[in-house]
């Protein structure tokens, strides 16, 4: 899962991109890039956080190719440590280190990193006062879609950042031809769908109709 983060930065410098986003094949997206890219600046990155020590690289934006070069080199570094010595700072809910498990790291030491806010309030909230919007590292799609496990719609964990908003009830969601967290009466647009239940997602792409 690693390997597909580094081809995804190598594409974007040996091509010179710029806005590029990254997005896992089981996302919806319901929104335009440009919605993003203008609250980025040069060398800058970023990506969801999910839960303790994981961020999630399913929705990860890059800004250009000075960007993913400092991100390849981030996780070069990381991978140059060692499993011994990463796994002492990782306490993940895996036994092993996993892509999102190096992204937590970056997310804690890079200097170039830029949240994509997955709920309103809070200490993950930063950024969306400017950005308006929320992104999905996994727990939106999981409770309007349930999981590939058989759990129903509704499902929810509450180690994830948004799954414990969403059991507290201090947000909701609702999906009205395209996501929406409530909160506090109003309608936040979510960017994307991270649909954890591949066997939904045609059901959503007709919705979205």
């Amino acid at each position: 899962t690693t390997i597909r983060v580094f081809l995804f930065l190598i594409f974007i410098i040996k091509r010179d991109l710029k806005d590029t986003l990254h997005l896992e094949g089981d996302n919806l997206i319901f929104d335009d890039i440009s919605s993003i890219s203008k609250f980025f600046k040069p060398g800058e990155f970023g990506f969801c956080n999910e839960a303790p020590s994981a961020s999630a690289p399913c929705c990860t934006f890059v800004k250009d190719s000075a960007a993913a070069q400092i991100l390849l080199d981030l996780h070069v570094k990381l991978i140059k440590k060692g499993e011994e010595a990463l796994s002492s700072h990782v306490g993940h809910f895996y036994s092993w280190i996993t892509d999102m498990a190096l992204l937590d790291l970056i997310y804690k030491y890079g200097k170039n990193y830029k949240m994509l806010p997955c709920v309103p309030s809070g200490p993950f909230s930063e950024n969306f006062n400017e950005m308006q919007m929320l992104f999905d590292p996994n727990p939106y799609g999981m409770f309007l879609g349930g999981t590939n496990q058989n759990h129903p719609p509704g499902y929810v964990e509450y180690r994830h950042y948004v799954g414990k908003e969403l059991i507290e009830k201090s947000i909701s969601v609702e999906f009205d031809k395209k996501p929406y967290a409530i909160y506090k009466g109003k309608k936040i647009p979510i960017f994307n769908l991270h649909m954890h239940n591949k066997k939904c997602i045609e059901e959503f792409i007709k919705k979205s109709e």
